[in-house]
């Protein structure tokens, strides 16, 4: 069934693929496309990882008759050693994935906050810190994958050497020495990174629900949760369980991770549809082509453009109607502030006792005015200290 669910897989992406080019190349646009592809880049490297654990237990590894046992092992070694460098390289594009979706779901609110330079600057200690969990898995997936990649380069040709126990010739290094010991702390920083990754994603995603709401979050933060569960704690429950109950070796725990793979990458390009539909308006809402990432000119180039109002949800065409797009009214950063945090607006004096708006009451609110929300900011604002003026003023 591993090939079945591989070659589903490859159609959905594909199929998924054609849709978000015929919508044309935004940079938001570029970006979910490079997540959408996740699943068959994952999947197609866990079809050879099955293919290797196969040729090792059907014997096809012996290439014939009359071979010592050494270059039997060497044999073993070299298919195991693809098997590792298979999940490296999905590893390495899976972190990739995950950064660019952190970009979209960034950009996203950074275009929903308005023009007010106070809103960004309270935006972006926020953002730096949501990107925090990610960048930490991104590295620690890059070196983990560059370093053994790596081993496995200087064993193949043309330099055919013994690292760490084990290659063609000359010298084996000791598998205790400091070049060879780095795959536990890996391992170990692995599985951190991966768990530091999902508590932020979901963090990012239950805190600033009131700007996500036409984002579509709860499908896209499934599929991502998902993905980063696969690259390393899938493996360590796998382990344990084989430890405690199944009592699987070494070559059926390998055959049964790569398989699983092979299926759950299938559920997970279904779970991309709806939650990436081609038709969605946000991906217009940054008409920048996919070649300029937007922080190429930095933070202030960032808020250049939302002062100018460039790229302002609801207004991407310029002049301000909207271009067609339905233009929804989203609470500023200090209005979303007042209403979750309100022991805030109590200690500086207002006396509202009401109960806390949804998030959807919110959103519901028409735009009376250019800057998002500024009507609600009136509403809920404490003071004329706290909101710029535009408060009650107790």
């Amino acid at each position: 069934s591993s090939p079945a669910c591989v070659v589903l897989t490859l159609a959905v992406s594909a199929a998924h693929t054609a849709r978000q080019v015929r919508g044309g190349l935004t940079r938001q646009r570029d970006r979910a496309v490079q997540v959408i592809l996740l699943p068959s880049v994952y999947g197609l490297f866990a079809m050879d990882s099955v293919l290797c654990v196969l040729a090792v237990m059907w014997g096809a590894v012996i290439t014939k008759d009359g071979e010592d046992m050494p270059a039997w092992h060497d044999h073993v070694r070299l298919r195991e050693e693809v098997y590792a460098s298979n999940f490296e390289v999905a590893d390495l594009y899976e972190a990739w994935a995950l950064w660019c979706f952190g970009k979209v779901c960034v950009r996203y609110v950074q275009l929903h906050l308005g023009r007010s330079s106070a809103s960004r600057d309270l935006f972006r200690p926020l953002k730096r810190i949501t990107l925090l969990g990610i960048q930490a898995f991104v590295f620690v997936y890059t070196m983990k994958s560059l370093y053994l990649l790596s081993l496995s380069a200087l064993r193949s040709y043309p330099f055919e050497l013994r690292v760490c126990g084990w290659g063609a010739h000359g010298e084996a290094e000791p598998k205790n020495s400091f070049a060879c010991g780095w795959e536990h702390f890996f391992s170990g920083a692995g599985f951190t990174a991966s768990s530091i990754a999902i508590y932020n994603i979901f963090t990012f995603e239950h805190n600033l629900e009131p700007f996500l709401l036409g984002f579509k979050p709860r499908w896209k933060f499934l599929g991502v949760k998902l993905l980063v569960s696969l690259a390393f704690i899938q493996s360590v429950v796998l382990q344990a369980l084989s430890a405690m109950l199944l009592g699987l070796s070494r070559e059926q725990q390998q055959l049964l991770y790569a398989s699983l793979i092979c299926a759950e990458v299938l559920v997970i390009a279904c779970l991309h549809v709806p939650a990436w539909n081609a038709r969605d308006a946000w991906y217009d809402e940054d008409p920048m082509p996919p070649g300029r990432a937007d922080d190429s000119e930095g933070e202030a180039g960032e808020d250049a453009e939302l002062e100018a109002g460039t790229y302002t949800a609801g207004e991407a065409d310029g002049d301000g109607d909207g271009g067609g797009l339905p233009r929804v009214s989203l609470p500023d950063f200090r209005t979303w502030e007042a209403w979750r945090y309100p022991a805030f607006s109590a200690s500086a004096g207002a006396g509202g006792g009401g109960q806390r708006p949804s998030a959807r009451a919110l959103l519901a609110r028409p735009a009376a005015s250019d800057a998002p929300g500024v009507e609600l900011r009136e509403a809920l604002a404490p003071s004329t200290e706290c909101c710029g003026g535009r408060g009650s003023g107790g």
